[in-house]
């Protein structure tokens, strides 16, 4: 599972989506993962994420049979209620890998896991980071009231 990451206003994918694609198709080129969720919903008048997210994979080898789109979504936890939603009628799965950045791993994490189902494994994978340190601290303290917000949301369901 991708998650999304902003469009540009031309509908171009811009770098943190870029890398999010790449970490996701690689791993599938080795491997994991027998379908792609790239999930993440248009914002602003922009193209959904999902389906910018979907042509970057195909443009990197996914074949698009093996692609899934999610294009409601317009935060992380409606990134993991409409995603995992969509694997419910897919049976036989076993384990999610989520795949975002480092610095927003732990909160997508805890929200997907609090909104699988009994049985789901879910684990993650952190897109490799391009920006500098102060651009990595600055998200990474974005998540701190995020992470607070979220837990107390996910409680109320």
């Amino acid at each position: 599972m991708v998650l999304g990451a902003a469009v540009r206003a031309d509908g171009a994918p811009t770098p943190v989506l870029l890398r999010r694609v790449e970490r996701a198709a690689a791993l599938m080129a080795g491997g994991t993962g027998d379908f792609l969720v790239v999930t993440g919903g248009a914002i602003a008048g922009r193209p959904a994420e999902s389906a910018v997210m979907a042509a970057v994979a195909r443009d990197l080898g996914v074949p698009a049979d093996r692609i899934v789109c999610e294009s409601k979504a317009r935060n992380t936890r409606e990134n993991a209620r409409f995603s995992l939603d969509l694997l419910a009628g897919r049976g036989g799965v076993g384990t999610v890998v989520v795949i975002t950045d480092a610095w927003h791993l732990p909160r997508a994490l805890m929200l997907f896991r609090r909104a699988a189902p009994s049985g789901l494994a879910v684990r993650g994978c952190a897109a490799p980071m391009r920006a500098g340190r102060l651009g990595w601290w600055l998200s990474a303290l974005r998540e701190i009231p995020a992470i607070a917000v979220d837990a107390v949301r996910a409680r109320k369901g």
